[in-house]
């Protein structure tokens, strides 16, 4: 935004946009309410980039929603990110080794447990 380059900015700022949103939906309340403000956080960026855009080109921004749906499906950053997620929790599934319950640790000795 500094450099004027406004394009380069609401592209990066509407993929970071989507990201937040779909990490979101995946996290529990407390999670997706920090998410939720991250992305009320980058609106306004969002709004000023598209009215610096529409001012040079003419171009219609007006709808914001419109765009990011656009964008969303061009990139396809809904399964790029369910992936991710996906990926993240196998990781960590696979290197559980034990299990509290009532302030006890359980081991988790065979595979079949573990999953």
């Amino acid at each position: 935004l500094e450099y004027n380059r406004f394009e380069d900015a609401f592209d990066s700022l509407l993929k970071v946009k989507i990201i937040y949103k779909n990490l979101a939906k995946s996290k529990d309340s407390l999670e997706a309410a920090i998410y939720e403000e991250k992305i009320a956080q980058v609106e306004p960026l969002l709004r000023l980039c598209s009215y610096n855009i529409q001012n040079r080109t003419g171009q219609d921004m007006s709808s914001l929603d419109v765009l990011e749906n656009e964008y969303n499906k061009r990139e396809s950053l809904d399964e790029k990110v369910a992936n991710s997620i996906v990926g993240t929790r196998k990781v960590n599934l696979e290197n559980i080794t034990t299990i509290t319950y009532q302030g006890k640790a359980i081991p988790l000795k065979t595979p079949k447990l573990k999953s």
